[in-house]
């Protein structure tokens, strides 16, 4: 990204920095969490065993916070637009009252963390104010 990358010494990442991706920027790490974010919620609700659920939701979790960190507002709303279909299409297995209570608690779950921490939400709220 720039000439300091190169010289192999220790980079250390300010209060507002973002988090960088060894394939690319931080969209890019940002657009492949998202996927990937889709596919593991998809595996929890796909799941019976308990200690698998807890093992993928650790994985959910520092995937989601790896989200946020990237400061990424389109990855994010695609994420939520992603659950959408995630669920939409979960409905056909398992009934509509199972699929709404689950998306609208992942996505209640999201938001929540998403304004809580990270530089994420000053971002929303720049878009909002202005």
């Amino acid at each position: 990204m720039n000439r300091e990358f190169s010289k192999g010494w220790m980079l250390y990442l300010t209060e507002h920095a973002r988090v960088l991706s060894t394939f690319g920027g931080h969209y890019d790490l940002a657009a492949f969490t998202m996927m990937a974010l889709l596919m593991l919620w998809s595996l929890f609700f796909g799941f019976r065993k308990w200690y698998a659920k807890v093992i993928v939701f650790i994985i959910l979790a520092g995937a989601f916070w790896l989200l946020i960190l990237t400061a990424s507002r389109t990855s994010f709303l695609a994420y939520l637009g992603g659950l959408i279909f995630l669920f939409f299409f979960w409905m056909f297995k398992k009934g509509v009252g199972w699929g709404l209570s689950r998306w609208f608690a992942v996505t209640m779950l999201s938001l929540i963390v998403m304004l809580s921490f990270g530089d994420l939400s000053s971002r929303f709220t720049k878009n909002f104010a202005s």
